[in-house]
């Protein structure tokens, strides 16, 4: 049969809901829409900008972060706004949404050790 012949790829998330669907996000969605043949698709799904933070945010000690944030260009100052959509948490599945609007981007932040000294 064919599928004895191919390999079968496994994908295992994060049993958090939001850490599995940033992670989702993040990974498995651009991976599998280059293996729909997608050839267009080369680093990911999605495009990588550089964004002002609106909101304070407390880093993480020990590990970098994805933060869900929703994304707007503003025309007067010529740059992208990252919103935070508020406490998030890897269990908290509606730190993704923020006055009924969805997170449509992640702010890669950095861990705190790494802004020490």
């Amino acid at each position: 049969s064919l599928s004895s012949t191919l390999p079968t790829l496994i994908y295992i998330l994060p049993g958090n809901p939001c850490s599995a669907w940033v992670t989702s996000k993040l990974l498995l969605e651009p991976c599998v829409t280059i293996m729909q043949g997608l050839k267009h698709v080369r680093k990911g799904k999605y495009n990588r900008v550089n964004a002002m933070l609106e909101d304070d945010v407390k880093l993480d000690p020990g590990r970098e972060e994805y933060h869900r944030v929703i994304l707007t260009y503003s025309d007067s100052i010529r740059t992208f706004l990252a919103r935070s959509t508020g406490f998030q948490r890897s269990s908290r599945l509606m730190s993704g949404v923020i006055e009924g609007r969805n997170a449509n981007g992640f702010v890669r932040l950095p861990s705190g050790k790494d802004k020490e000294g």
